[in-house]
């Protein structure tokens, strides 16, 4: 995986994301879940930083982002104030931090998600809830149509269609995190038809 995405990464457009677009959605998480500025916040899968830097500019002064990629870590620190920090790392086995240490934990297109079982297996969502501060929240937000078929929603201009994308149903979702005992689901709904958001807290 992490060759694919030093591949994508060398070119620094390839996600190329509107801020226009996400700034108000950032924010809105920020002050729905009262997360202050002294919060610790965890941008997992961080790629090249767009959204680790968008909670920065909400006025968050703990972030972090860890991704696979070493190209995008070396592209998101060229681009990030020197306060915001960035790890390289895959987000599936221990993370480089202590437990209980981030009170929100942010999750956008991770592609460890990206998988058949995700209704079933809850295993990475259970470990990761180890770095949670007790009422601390986690968001999943995963680009989706809810057909459960692979790809359709994934055609975009000037790109191919990505059939290896996996469109994880509302009720896979539902299934997921429901099975994390730990895990409160404050919010489950499709931010649009593509984009499917759900924010758990732990108990």
């Amino acid at each position: 995986m992490r060759t694919v995405y030093n591949q994508k990464y060398q070119n620094t457009r390839y996600f190329n994301y509107k801020h226009w677009m996400f700034a108000p959605y950032i924010r809105a998480l920020v002050k729905r879940y009262n997360i202050s500025s002294k919060s610790c916040i965890l941008d997992l899968g961080s790629g090249t930083g767009f959204f680790t830097r968008l909670f920065s500019e909400a006025g968050i002064n703990n972030v972090v982002g860890i991704d696979i990629s070493d190209v995008g870590v070396r592209a998101a620190r060229a681009t990030s104030r020197n306060e915001i920090g960035f790890v390289v790392g895959d987000g599936v086995n221990k993370l480089p931090f202590k437990t209980e240490c981030f009170d929100l934990i942010f999750c956008r297109g991770f592609s460890s998600y990206n998988v058949e079982d995700f209704a079933t297996n809850s295993t990475l969502t259970k470990h990761l809830m180890n770095y949670l501060r007790t009422d601390g929240h986690f968001v999943f937000a995963y680009s989706s149509d809810g057909s459960g078929l692979p790809g359709r929603n994934h055609k975009r201009v000037g790109r191919k269609s990505n059939s290896t994308w996996i469109n994880q149903s509302l009720s896979d979702v539902k299934q997921h995190f429901y099975s994390v005992a730990s895990v409160d689901i404050l919010d489950l709904f499709f931010l649009t038809r593509l984009e499917m958001i759900c924010l758990g807290q732990l108990v």
